[in-house]
């Protein structure tokens, strides 16, 4: 049975250094300081039995009790108490049937088990009451937003880990014990006189279960609420990096996000201005850096495609001796989160949101529809990265591929982070220009795309320079990485110096919707092109 023990700092730590600890979440409160400062072990506690028959049987009991009081088992045999029901009984006085001494120390350390989860789950529950009260009193302000180094997304992400964390372990206890009952349910209830004597045992170990259990949904639904306000703290700040962009005339632009609505899965077109920046953008890519793509992936979306075609069109057209074909790729899995019933509504707070449409925005309305979940865009990503990115790396490591892809802000923002969590300690690295510019956020929480602006990566298995230090989230996953084997260097964050100098069409042509039969006024007096074509006969 395992469980997370919460002690006081300093009180009760395992001089062994054989369970691990973390400390306890700390409250969102201005006073901060004052807040007790608690450590949560995890333990556990194992009990067999064997034997021949119930005239000969030996037990064994493993009890966590360097958070207790009794530190080694001579402090246990000091008494006449017993020792692996925790005293329920004297030494003196044990029943002598392997099965009812079994069930008394199942329920009596089943008990104390629970004791020590109802502990941990008060104090867990009052303090990240403090986080949700912060959020519902931001939601709709300024105040719903992160700093720089992205501290308030990082601490409700510690929080929602915790609780997982948490969760999954109480889950695994409770899973484990009624596996073991249904498997050995004839062993215990095969006579009825038996059943009889220790039938408190079972309502001791059915109350217990029916506790946590409770227990256990309470932390589901704790940690669903915490996914939704880290995600609406994530989203918040790239839509706010992004409308920031937008008003300095940096980001592309379509219909809806010039009018200040959300636009996710909606095929919202581009404005003109918005058309001149994937010209730009291709222009640079191709023509003054002489970069060749081999693999252009692309969103469905038609923001996403004419940005791609504008990349393509000018590979094609080039004439160098270089020139590379590119594979040109459309895949739906690539799209912008989809905002649900908020889509096309104002993205300057909640509450304009809900003045346009409060019906939609009901979750008891029959045509409202939920936003997607920062679970769910990884799920994608991770699909996109296993089947499509990975396995070109791999067929390609000899040769070398050069692969853009073309999407949007927040779904891009999940795969850096997907792609990220591949690499292994120390084989990320950062180049020149990217050093200085990064401060103290952490990798995970890059700013912002303008979505002209690129990041731009090398992977291959060179090496490279030595790493610097690279601030991380203290939540990264540990877990072996994928690509163990590589090494890749951050060239670029959000480089968009091929919007330097360009002006907005006056008069509001800028933004009218973009139209691909209107021409330039550059085009209206060059000579036409003479082109002669020879057709083959018959």
């Amino acid at each position: 049975m395992s469980y997370v023990a919460l002690r006081k700092a300093g009180a009760g730590a395992d001089p062994r250094g054989v369970r691990a600890h973390i400390s306890m979440i700390e409250p969102l409160e201005v006073d901060v300081g004052s807040a007790e400062e608690l450590i949560c072990y995890d333990a556990q506690i194992s009990f067999m039995i064997v034997g021949k028959g119930n005239d000969c049987w030996k037990a064994y009991c493993n009890v966590d009790s360097w958070f207790g009081s009794e530190k080694d088992v001579d402090a246990y045999l000091a008494n006449d108490e017993d020792g692996p029901s925790g005293g329920a009984r004297l030494a003196s006085d044990l029943c002598l049937d392997p099965k009812e001494y079994f069930l008394l120390v199942l329920s009596q350390r089943f008990r104390q088990t629970g004791m020590e989860w109802g502990n941990l789950c008060d104090v867990l529950m009052a303090r990240t009451d403090t986080y949700e009260s912060r959020y519902l009193q931001t939601i709709d302000t300024a105040d719903l937003r992160d700093d720089q180094a992205m501290s308030r997304t990082r601490s409700y992400s510690k929080a929602a880990s915790m609780l997982r964390q948490y969760h999954d372990t109480l889950s695994t206890t409770l899973d484990r014990l009624q596996d073991f009952l249904n498997r050995n349910e004839d062993t215990f209830k095969d006579q009825k006189d038996f059943q009889d004597q220790c039938g408190c045992y079972f309502r001791t170990i059915d109350i217990e279960f029916t506790h946590l259990s409770r227990w256990r949904q309470r932390l589901h639904e704790r940690m669903q609420r915490f996914d939704m306000m880290r995600d609406g703290l994530l989203n918040a700040s790239v839509l706010r990096e992004s409308r920031r962009s937008t008003q300095q005339a940096s980001d592309i632009e379509t219909e809806h996000n010039i009018a200040g609505l959300l636009a996710g899965t909606t095929d919202s077109r581009l404005t003109t201005h918005g058309a001149l920046q994937t010209q730009r953008l291709a222009r640079s890519l191709v023509q003054e850096r002489a970069i060749h793509f081999t693999h252009i992936f692309s969103s469905d979306l038609s923001r996403a495609c004419l940005t791609a075609d504008a990349i393509h069109n000018a590979q094609l057209g080039e004439k160098s001796s270089e020139r590379v074909k590119a594979e040109r790729i459309v895949l739906d899995i690539l799209r912008e989160q989809d905002f649900g019933s908020l889509e096309c509504r104002p993205w300057t707070s909640k509450a304009a949101a809900t003045r346009a449409s409060s019906n939609l925005l009901d979750p008891d309305h029959p045509d409202f529809k939920p936003k997607e979940t920062q679970e769910a865009m990884a799920t994608r990503m991770n699909t996109f990265l296993n089947e499509t990115l990975l396995p070109l790396l791999a067929a390609d490591s000899e040769i070398g591929s050069k692969v853009a892809v073309v999407s949007h802000g927040i779904i891009l923002s999940v795969l850096w982070r997907i792609l990220l969590q591949q690499f292994g300690a120390g084989s990320v690295s950062l180049g020149p220009e990217v050093s200085a510019s990064t401060g103290s956020r952490p990798l995970e929480y890059l700013p912002g795309w303008s979505n002209t602006g690129y990041l731009e990566l090398d992977i291959n298995c060179a090496q490279v320079r030595p790493d610097l230090d690279i601030p991380r989230s203290p939540n990264t996953d540990l877990r072996v990485s994928v690509l163990s084997g590589y090494k890749m260097l951050i060239r670029a964050i959000n480089r968009k110096d091929h919007l330097n100098n360009l002006k907005r069409t006056r008069g509001g042509l800028g933004s009218t919707a973009f139209d691909a039969k209107q021409k330039s006024l550059e085009g209206f007096f060059k000579k036409p092109k003479i082109e002669v074509q020879n057709h083959k006969a018959g």
